[in-house]
Protein backbone atom coordinates (compact mmCIF):
# COMPACT_ATOMS: atom_id res chain seq x y z
CA UNK A 1 0.00 0.00 0.00
CA UNK A 2 1.20 3.54 -1.11
CA UNK A 3 0.46 6.36 1.19
CA UNK A 4 -1.46 7.90 -1.33
CA UNK A 5 -3.85 4.93 -1.07
CA UNK A 6 -4.18 5.06 2.91
CA UNK A 7 -4.78 8.91 2.18
CA UNK A 8 -7.50 8.13 0.37
CA UNK A 9 -8.68 5.54 2.80
CA UNK A 10 -8.73 7.24 5.74
CA UNK A 11 -10.31 10.30 3.82
CA UNK A 12 -13.45 8.17 3.21
CA UNK A 13 -13.46 6.77 6.25
CA UNK A 14 -13.54 10.06 7.80
CA UNK A 15 -16.43 10.76 5.88
CA UNK A 16 -18.30 7.86 6.98
CA UNK A 17 -17.41 8.71 10.50
CA UNK A 18 -18.67 12.00 9.86
CA UNK A 19 -21.76 11.11 7.97
CA UNK A 20 -22.74 8.15 11.02
CA UNK A 21 -22.12 10.07 13.83
CA UNK A 22 -22.13 13.88 12.71
CA UNK A 23 -19.62 16.38 12.32
CA UNK A 24 -20.81 18.84 15.25
CA UNK A 25 -17.08 19.62 16.73
CA UNK A 26 -14.87 21.96 16.17
CA UNK A 27 -11.18 21.07 14.54
CA UNK A 28 -9.73 21.50 18.14
CA UNK A 29 -11.89 18.75 19.62
CA UNK A 30 -11.41 16.27 16.32
CA UNK A 31 -7.56 16.81 16.94
CA UNK A 32 -8.00 16.24 20.88
CA UNK A 33 -9.89 13.37 20.23
CA UNK A 34 -7.43 11.97 17.56
CA UNK A 35 -4.92 12.31 20.68
CA UNK A 36 -7.49 10.43 22.55
CA UNK A 37 -7.39 7.51 19.74
CA UNK A 38 -3.44 7.48 19.60
CA UNK A 39 -2.70 7.18 23.38
CA UNK A 40 -5.63 4.21 23.28
CA UNK A 41 -3.91 2.27 20.69
CA UNK A 42 -0.30 2.70 21.85
CA UNK A 43 -2.15 1.61 25.19
CA UNK A 44 -3.00 -1.71 22.93
CA UNK A 45 0.42 -1.81 20.85
CA UNK A 46 2.55 -2.04 24.85
CA UNK A 47 0.42 -5.00 25.28
CA UNK A 48 0.68 -6.88 22.57
CA UNK A 49 4.87 -5.91 22.92
CA UNK A 50 4.11 -7.33 26.33
CA UNK A 51 2.82 -10.30 25.31
CA UNK A 52 5.58 -10.97 22.58
CA UNK A 53 8.07 -10.53 25.64
CA UNK A 54 6.47 -12.62 27.73
CA UNK A 55 6.36 -9.99 29.86
CA UNK A 56 1.79 -9.49 29.91
CA UNK A 57 0.09 -11.27 32.87
CA UNK A 58 -1.81 -14.99 31.72
CA UNK A 59 -5.66 -12.81 31.91
CA UNK A 60 -4.85 -11.16 28.84
CA UNK A 61 -4.01 -13.90 26.62
CA UNK A 62 -1.75 -15.27 24.74
CA UNK A 63 0.46 -14.03 22.08
CA UNK A 64 -0.50 -14.04 18.44
CA UNK A 65 1.22 -11.69 15.85
CA UNK A 66 -1.77 -11.15 13.92
CA UNK A 67 -2.44 -9.23 17.03
CA UNK A 68 0.56 -7.32 16.95
CA UNK A 69 0.13 -6.63 13.35
CA UNK A 70 -3.45 -5.32 13.90
CA UNK A 71 -2.07 -3.03 16.61
CA UNK A 72 0.82 -1.73 14.61
CA UNK A 73 -1.17 -0.59 12.06
CA UNK A 74 -4.27 0.62 14.48
CA UNK A 75 -1.93 2.92 15.67
CA UNK A 76 -0.47 4.42 12.02
CA UNK A 77 -3.81 4.94 10.93
CA UNK A 78 -4.87 6.87 14.31
CA UNK A 79 -2.02 8.87 13.57
CA UNK A 80 -2.53 9.69 10.15
CA UNK A 81 -5.95 10.54 10.43
CA UNK A 82 -4.42 13.76 12.12
CA UNK A 83 -2.39 14.47 9.17
CA UNK A 84 -5.71 13.80 7.19
CA UNK A 85 -7.47 16.13 9.22
CA UNK A 86 -4.99 19.35 9.13
CA UNK A 87 -4.60 17.99 4.78
CA UNK A 88 -0.94 17.38 4.91
CA UNK A 89 0.48 15.50 2.69
CA UNK A 90 1.61 12.10 3.88
CA UNK A 91 4.66 11.74 1.63
CA UNK A 92 6.13 14.97 1.74
CA UNK A 93 5.96 15.27 5.79
CA UNK A 94 7.58 11.76 5.61
CA UNK A 95 9.93 12.48 2.92
CA UNK A 96 11.02 15.66 4.74
CA UNK A 97 11.83 14.02 7.82
CA UNK A 98 13.64 11.15 6.90
CA UNK A 99 16.03 13.81 5.31
CA UNK A 100 16.37 15.59 8.66
CA UNK A 101 17.74 12.65 9.89
CA UNK A 102 19.71 11.72 7.16
CA UNK A 103 21.23 15.13 7.21
CA UNK A 104 21.62 15.40 11.31
CA UNK A 105 22.20 11.85 12.39
CA UNK A 106 24.15 8.88 10.51
CA UNK A 107 23.71 9.32 6.64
Amino acid sequence: MQFSDLQHFLKSFQAFHNEKFGNNSSEDVDLLMNMTKITEEVGELAEQVMKYQGRQRNAKGEFNLSDLEDEIADVIIATSMIWVALDIDLNGALGAKIEKIKKKRWM
